[in-house]
């Protein structure tokens, strides 16, 4: 239910993709041999095509490409193809693992934190190793798990650390190489682990030209990508590329919103438990695209397990008036957004909605109730 927020620099990040993709010298020459056939003139002439182009490019003409590429194309062609953009088939080389790590990489540039489909599930890349203030302090408490995990830490300056760590007084004692002091200092990991699956927008089977694209992955939890998404089609038509959060276009989030309806009072005080109310989605202009949307994902069905959250708003806004805020706020001698943000969570009114789980929801209930100057 939330856009993915691409770095700034797109080129940049675009280049880092293409490079950590690894592919092989002849990599485009025998993809330039496939869409060189007479059957693709159109498609050809249509994007004036790069294999780059077609790895890089945005969502909306990603769909575009593939619309034109499937009409054009063969059952032998795409076979071809299926085989030559390989995500994880086993009969050619795979590059899942290679974009696995990029994102792994990427992870503060596109701050990963929560489920884009749902925003419910956390999702993250993460050392595979405890905390730590510096590299000493590592090489002093590390588990003999976690000292190979350093780059640069092989057996012979894994032997030297164990049986020296309790006697040295910094990381130059070891007489260890540059590149592994430096590592062991920046606490430097041979490799990331993640919580969190790729899904392809376009399923890779239906649409194997997009099958490495990088605007065509969702970092996903496993229930919105495994048990619930599937193969199924999110995005069907160009009416529908709003419905990928890796499209500039997103809109998800603007037109589906949680209420509240009541069981009976509608006074927050007169609320006890989440008995008292249901939880409600509201849909804005296009209805059907964006109940699809919801019902793809189990969305109304997986949130309303989560009306305690709601609850807990409800009843610090029945206990907490505008003036009593005031009152802390002058008593205590900060700001009133201060205290807001103190009581109902910093995440109402700054940031984006990836950077907490549950912040759509939140943001949306806090608006129903009442709640003043919450972030749209």
């Amino acid at each position: 239910m939330i856009k993915i927020n691409y770095p700034d620099d797109i080129i940049v990040f675009n280049q880092a993709y293409i490079s950590a993709l690894r592919l092989p010298a002849d990599f485009e020459s025998n993809f330039d041999r496939l869409i060189g056939d007479s059957n693709f003139n159109q498609f050809r002439q249509q994007f004036n095509y790069k294999l780059y182009d077609i790895l890089t490019a945005d969502f909306e003409t990603l769909f575009l490409m593939s619309e034109t590429f499937q009409r054009d194309s063969n059952d032998a062609q795409k076979e071809k193809i299926k085989l030559l953009l390989n995500y994880d088939k086993n009969n050619s080389p795979r590059y899942q693992a290679k974009i696995a790590s990029f994102f792994k990489a990427q992870k503060d540039n596109l701050k990963l934190k929560t489920c884009y489909f749902c925003n419910i599930d956390y999702i993250n890349a993460f050392d595979d190793i405890g905390d730590y203030h510096d590299g000493m302090d590592f090489i002093k408490r590390a588990t003999d798990y976690e000292l190979p995990r350093i780059k640069g830490v092989g057996k012979a300056a894994l032997r030297k650390i164990r049986s020296q760590r309790y006697k040295v007084a910094t990381l130059k004692d070891f007489k260890l190489p540059s590149s592994t002091e430096i590592n062991i200092e920046k606490l430097t990991l041979k490799e990331l682990h993640s919580h969190f699956t790729l899904d392809h927008v376009l399923d890779k089977a239906t649409h194997p030209l997009l099958a490495l694209s990088l605007y065509n992955f969702v970092p996903s939890c496993y229930a919105c990508n495994c048990k619930f998404k599937g193969c199924t089609p999110i995005v069907r038509n160009m009416k529908e590329i709003d419905l990928s959060p890796t499209s500039s276009r997103y809109s998800v989030d603007q037109n589906v919103t949680f209420q509240l309806l009541y069981t009976s009072s509608t006074k927050l005080a007169d609320i006890s438990s989440s008995n008292d109310f249901v939880v409600n989605v509201s849909y804005c202009n296009n209805v059907k695209k964006y109940k699809n949307y919801m019902n793809t994902f189990k969305l109304a069905s997986r949130y309303s397990t989560h009306k305690d959250e709601a609850l807990v708003l409800i009843k610090k806004k029945a206990t907490y008036s505008n003036s009593r805020m005031k009152e802390i706020a002058a008593t205590m001698g900060i700001s009133l957004q201060q205290v807001k943000q103190d009581l109902y969570g910093k995440n109402l009114f700054e940031g984006n909605p990836e950077d907490k789980s549950m912040t759509k929801f939140q943001r949306d209930i806090a608006r129903d109730i009442g709640i003043k100057g919450v972030k749209k």
